[in-house]
């Protein structure tokens, strides 16, 4: 991937990363509070989080991508690994160490950043494939 569409990736996928899980979590957030909650939250940790982890998925996708495969299907199954990756052992984590239950909104929780981590993917393996060969649906 050259520098710029890796760099357009980062931005992109940060983004979007960002935008869908503030969502996500502004339409969960009475499901999502905890007695322990921080009355104002540190954003430059959540922002770090996703910098972080829209980093590692552009620098991985070229090296996991493979040409025969549609763009948009390999970008979303690659986008949901490194989220389940990524986001599943640090919602268990937190839940076994302190008293957050394992229940329904915990499901809710990875298969939200599982779609997030597919979307993301998809718009990183459409901007990696685009100039280099046709991205296909």
């Amino acid at each position: 991937m050259s520098t710029g569409r890796a760099i357009t990736a980062l931005v992109v996928g940060f983004l979007l990363s960002n935008i869908l899980t503030t969502i996500y979590y502004i339409v969960t957030a009475s499901m999502n509070t905890v007695p322990f909650q921080r009355e104002q939250q540190v954003f430059i940790g959540l922002f770090l989080t996703h910098f972080i982890f829209v980093g590692i998925m552009v620098y991985m996708y070229p090296r996991w991508s493979r040409s025969v495969d549609s763009a948009v299907a390999q970008g979303a199954l690659f986008g949901a690994l490194m989220a389940a990756m990524m986001f599943i052992p640090q919602a268990v984590l937190v839940r076994s160490i302190w008293t957050v239950d394992f229940n329904a909104i915990f499901a809710a929780n990875i298969v939200a950043h599982t779609v997030i981590g597919a979307i993301v993917g998809i718009a990183i393996a459409l901007i990696h494939s685009r100039g280099s060969s046709p991205a296909t649906a």
